[in-house]
């Protein structure tokens, strides 16, 4: 299941979030959980896009019971920061 992605992002409030948002169904909810953040910069005000180049090493969907809803959740870690 590994695949290399790139993703631009931007921390204006101190937290990461994508410059573009995915559009995603209202029933699924996608997170991504990153191994190795703290070898990288927290965003301190960074309001011009930084790329991450990020590995996924792995992936679990689960069916919410009762629910015609899934979660997803990928597991990866930052190869490379930089500047798009």
């Amino acid at each position: 299941m590994p695949a290399t992605y790139w993703v631009d992002m931007i921390g204006p409030d101190n937290y990461w979030r994508p410059v573009k948002s995915i559009p995603m169904p209202y029933h699924h909810a996608t997170g991504i959980e990153l191994a190795n953040q703290s070898a990288f910069l927290q965003p301190a005000g960074q309001a011009t896009p930084v790329r991450f180049t990020i590995e996924i090493t792995s992936r679990d969907i689960t069916k919410v019971p009762d629910q015609y809803e899934w979660h997803t959740m990928y597991r990866a870690r930052i190869i490379a920061v930089c500047a798009p």
